[in-house]
């Protein structure tokens, strides 16, 4: 699928991104970069302005092996993420290192919220 942006005010697209996976999650927005995943199993994280993939991140995204249809949620600073087969995990923005893994579900996920300290 597509990952795009279009200008609000006249709907001309600014940019494409064919990650050639499905998304179905919301992205998240956070500090220049759009966040999302894919049910491939594949988490993105692309600047805001250009499309291409951000600063420390592979083109083809991070690979988490578990498909991913919750929308992520960022905070500038780590990127949340949920599973379908019940894990959360969390990246640093700026190196795309896991910083941890947790199985808190035997299936799927499906919503995050980032408050305060809690997800």
């Amino acid at each position: 699928g597509d990952a795009l942006a279009v200008k609000a005010d006249t709907g001309d697209l600014v940019w494409r991104n064919d990650t050639n996976e499905s998304i179905v999650g919301d992205v998240a927005v956070a500090d220049g970069r759009v966040s999302f995943g894919t049910t491939e199993g594949r988490l993105f994280v692309l600047d805001a302005a250009t499309g291409a993939s951000a600063s420390g991140w592979p083109q083809k995204g991070v690979n988490v092996d578990k498909p991913i249809w919750a929308p992520v949620v960022a905070d500038g600073n780590f990127i949340f993420m949920a599973t379908m087969r019940g894990t959360v995990r969390k990246y640093n923005v700026e190196t795309a290192q896991e910083e941890w893994v947790n199985t808190v579900a035997d299936g799927a996920i499906a919503d995050l919220a980032l408050v305060n300290d809690w997800l």
